[in-house]
């Protein structure tokens, strides 16, 4: 839709179809094929390879991890053998008579660990995102850093986390797309033209032999926008 077609019906009264109501529509940005090239953001898109050197990192110095005492309590050959009996009861292609009929030669008590390796990774994503422009401080000077460059607060370990950051010196202020620029959208159900097709008589002016009253014959009836007060 051309400039010349959204001026073409100005707005007239204030309960009438203004050109500017869309139901559920608003200001778009251009789509991303029309921004500008940043250099280094030439290709937009999740999984941003990271660089093969980040330079040289410093050491931590190892955590002293503090000093843990156990008590393991001890337990006689009797409650060893119950567990045993239980456990083996539980499953069901164990027999329990190797349990029952077992001798004791030595019980010691020892701790057991379960070791789980995880891993704690991050990937970066670049994208176009935009907002409405207020009057707000542009940047858009300057050379803009690498996706890897830009300094992010680092999350809780080994938990998810996601985070947007705003790429420094890549802002830029574009016209709106849906409007043309104009500050004003057509509206969709009347075309700007302030009329629609008559509900009654489907356009024809007519109901059967009759007349059609409500658009006097026109075939088309006033679009208006009412508030409920």
């Amino acid at each position: 839709m051309d400039r010349t077609h959204l001026l073409r019906y100005p707005p007239k009264k204030q309960h009438e179809c203004y050109p500017n109501t869309v139901a559920n529509d608003g200001a778009t940005a251009p789509p991303a094929d029309m921004m500008p090239v940043v250099p280094g953001y030439e290709s937009l898109g999740p999984y941003v390879i990271p660089p093969s050197d980040f330079g040289p990192t410093q050491p931590q110095a190892p955590s002293r991890a503090p000093e843990r005492r156990f008590d393991i309590p001890a337990i006689t050959e009797e409650l060893a053998q119950e567990a045993f009996i239980k456990y083996a009861s539980s499953k069901c292609c164990y027999s329990s008579k190797p349990a029952k009929e077992m001798v004791f030669t030595d019980l010691q008590s020892l701790n057991t660990y379960r070791y789980r390796l995880e891993t704690f990774t991050e990937s970066r994503t670049t994208e176009w995102d935009s907002e409405p422009y207020n009057g707000q401080v542009v940047d858009g000077f300057g050379v803009a850093p690498g996706p890897w460059s830009i300094p992010v607060p680092i999350p809780s370990l080994f938990q998810d986390c996601q985070k947007a950051v705003r790429v420094p010196h890549t802002s830029t202020v574009k016209g709106c797309h849906s409007c043309l620029n104009l500050g004003r959208s057509a509206c969709r159900r009347c075309v700007n033209s302030g009329r629609t097709q008559c509900a009654y008589c489907g356009g024809m002016g007519r109901t059967g032999s009759n007349r059609c009253s409500p658009c006097h014959g026109s075939g088309m009836t006033r679009y208006e926008v009412n508030s409920l007060i």
